[in-house]
């Protein structure tokens, strides 16, 4: 009768420690690492409503029944990286591609982001976006422009980071979107070859073209600077002799306000029309 009633209340016990534990009334301890929050799932198995806490849990330990668990999310910045081999740009050159996006979950929301989207929430809802519109960039420029022009990859950048903010938005994912930043086009050696070749013979064109510009100017001024002095003995009534013999009087003034404020400096000036000396510094 006593080994007959010894077991006959362990199995009570038993089952009421499993009525517990089936009600969710048993406790467990689970913890959330820092610059986590973690989102509380409820799956109670017979009495109780299924489903998520709207509050996350901060950092820490928590004590939840049997039939609950926590969801980390990282509300920390996050960096996606997306990269593409033997991508087409508009002229038909395939290239190697690389791109991150910098995005951070909005705090107190994760619960949000869990029971509408899930954990792989950058995997099923952005990353397609991403990557269409990073396609869709390339595909647009020519690869001389995306491996020489810095301004090309920031328009780019801007543009894919509007369209990212546009999308999570419409669609009402708490995320914020920080930065889009593309880099790392690499086409085909020989078309590297070509585009330094080219890129070699487009700064030889500018500086032809400067150099060309400066000779224009000169003789421009020159020109201008003749017309000038013929206008000048003109109105003095100065023949070609006497215009000469003014001009080099002036050029001993501007010589002598140039080393006028030198110290230990002599100048030496010819007269009786000789030509001007050099100055000579005193020692």
């Amino acid at each position: 009768m006593r080994t007959t009633s010894f077991w006959r209340r362990g199995w009570v016990g038993v089952a009421a420690l499993a009525a517990l534990g089936s009600a969710g009334c048993v406790y467990g301890p689970e913890s959330v690492d820092a610059g986590h929050e973690g989102v509380q799932v409820d799956q109670p198995w017979f009495f109780g409503t299924p489903g998520v806490e709207a509050q996350p849990r901060n950092t820490g330990t928590h004590w939840l029944w049997w039939t609950s668990h926590l969801v980390e999310y990282d509300v920390r910045p996050q960096q996606f990286n997306e990269k593409f081999n033997d991508l087409v740009t508009a002229d038909n050159v395939p290239v190697d591609f690389r791109a991150y996006l910098l995005v951070q979950l909005e705090q107190g929301k994760t619960p949000i982001v869990h029971e509408k989207f899930g954990p792989k929430w950058y995997q099923t809802k952005v990353q397609e976006v991403f990557r269409t519109a990073l396609r869709d960039f390339a595909r647009g420029q020519r690869v001389f422009d995306l491996t020489t022009d810095a301004t090309v990859t920031t328009q780019g950048e801007f543009a894919i980071l509007e369209t990212i903010r546009e999308y999570v938005q419409a669609e009402s994912l708490p995320v914020q979107v920080n930065r889009v930043v593309i880099g790392g086009v690499t086409p085909p050696a020989v078309v590297l070859e070509e585009t330094a070749r080219t890129a070699a013979q487009e700064q030889r064109t500018k500086t032809e073209v400067a150099r060309a510009r400066a000779e224009l100017s000169r003789a421009d001024a020159e020109r201008n600077k003749a017309l000038a002095d013929k206008a000048h003995a003109s109105a003095f009534g100065l023949n070609p002799d006497q215009f000469l013999t003014y001009r080099s009087l002036e050029i001993q003034k501007e010589m002598v306000e140039v080393v006028k404020t030198k110290d230990k400096v002599s100048v030496i000036i010819g007269a009786g029309g000789a030509s001007a000396m050099p100055v000579v510094p005193t020692r």
